[in-house]
């Protein structure tokens, strides 16, 4: 999917409802910012530092889920899919990596750079055109504490050993 203008990015997400109007109305002041400059830090897209507060009040609260967030770009996904004759669902796993000080990510993902894993349930066109449709789902998820110090081989076990929620 290219990079959408103002009005298709708001209408990805008209289906999100927090249940709290002060919520629907951050994320749709925000949303623009954020794609605007989408390599760029949170405090970097944002115009003021009032907008980057109102960003992470936003992300802090509890009713700010990724699920949530991703039910009315998946609502308009499954509207993009209907029709097709083949629709692909690729899975990825990627990792996102930050340095400097991050609360709540477990060091280290890469060396001394602290971040978490995706897991992505991609939408794509089954045809030759490959048209990226969507994401249908996203698991993100952190390293535990308890593999710091282990050995490669000791962290393989773990995740060999330990079953998959």
């Amino acid at each position: 999917m290219a990079l959408l203008d103002r009005a298709a990015l708001l209408a990805e997400y008209t289906d999100v409802d927090f249940g709290d109007a002060r919520l629907d109305g951050r994320l749709r002041r925000i949303l623009p910012l954020l794609a605007s400059n989408p390599g760029q830090s949170f405090p970097e897209q944002m115009d003021s530092e009032a907008d980057q507060e109102a960003l992470y009040r936003f992300l802090k609260n509890p009713k700010v889920t990724v699920d949530a967030l991703l039910e009315g770009h998946r609502s308009q996904t499954l509207e993009r899919m209907s029709g097709r004759a083949v629709v692909r669902i690729v899975h990825d796993t990627s990792e996102f990596v930050f340095k400097g000080e991050r609360d709540g990510l477990m060091p280290p993902v890469q060396k001394e750079a602290k971040g978490f894993s995706g897991h992505f349930a991609l939408a794509v066109a089954g045809d030759e055109s490959r048209e990226p449709l969507g994401v249908l789902g996203l698991f993100p998820f952190f390293q535990k504490q308890e593999l710091k110090g282990l050995t490669e081989r000791e962290k393989a076990k773990k995740h060999r050993d330990t079953p998959r929620a």
